[in-house]
């Protein structure tokens, strides 16, 4: 992000309003309006925003916003043409006052309501349609491994991870994480503490993939009932 010190000096008769496509925008509609209020997110960090001036809207959309919290300015962009996602990337969504009452770390578990955006793939949805036959498979796969006696959310979040990889909705290398925003939901850092149990301090989803097979997971499991 690139710091800017200087105040819009944009009228309200002289305000813009757009619609963007990009895949970090998600406020209602894609609509962004200067002068308007949002939240703003970075990997897993929100903060309530203004937008001031919408500086670029070509190749680039950028955006010059002012986090009133912490008193900064600062300059945000995204390349127009890039449909993916990224660790890190930043996003822009619609703001709700509820987001930021005291009592929000309670409900830390509770599914985001940010915005009406909805990707298409989710994890939940995707262990619902697995069938009897692959739920026991990929509790078999996992007792093998780590001699579990029963599914657990490690087990459901590393059998979400190894789809994503083998039907090509998650591209992984190079340190660098690769989705549609618009069609799956993916939070690396939820991995963060599989790897950390292996001694790994980086967020390296390549290695998960080596010490929990999860390419033979994907091959001789969930691909099996035309899946």
């Amino acid at each position: 992000m690139k710091m800017d010190s200087n105040r819009s000096g944009k009228t309200e008769m002289s305000k813009q309003r757009i619609r963007s496509e990009a895949v970090n925008i998600c406020t209602t509609g894609g609509w962004l309006e200067e002068g308007a209020k949002y939240t703003y997110r970075e990997g897993g960090h929100r903060i309530p925003v203004i937008l001031e001036e919408i500086l670029e809207n070509a190749e680039f959309l950028r955006l010059q916003i002012f986090a009133p919290e912490i008193e900064k300015r600062f300059v945000v962009d995204h390349r127009n043409d890039f449909k993916g996602g990224y660790m890190g990337m930043w996003r822009l969504c619609d703001y709700h006052e509820e987001d930021y009452l005291p009592d929000e770390d309670e409900e830390d578990d509770l599914p985001d309501t940010e915005s009406v955006f909805q990707p298409e793939f989710t994890r939940d949805k995707y262990i619902r349609s697995l069938s009897y036959e692959q739920l026991g498979g990929i509790k078999a796969h996992f007792q093998q491994l780590n001699g579990i006696d029963r599914m657990g959310e490690k087990e459901y979040r590393l059998t979400y991870l190894a789809w994503l990889i083998g039907a090509n909705l998650l591209d992984v290398g190079d340190n660098l994480i690769i989705w549609d925003m618009a069609r799956v939901d993916f939070d690396e850092h939820e991995y963060s503490k599989d790897l950390e149990a292996h001694g790994i301090s980086n967020i390296d989803i390549g290695k998960l993939v080596d010490i929990f097979k999860l390419d033979e997971l994907y091959r001789n499991v969930l691909i099996s009932d035309g899946k």
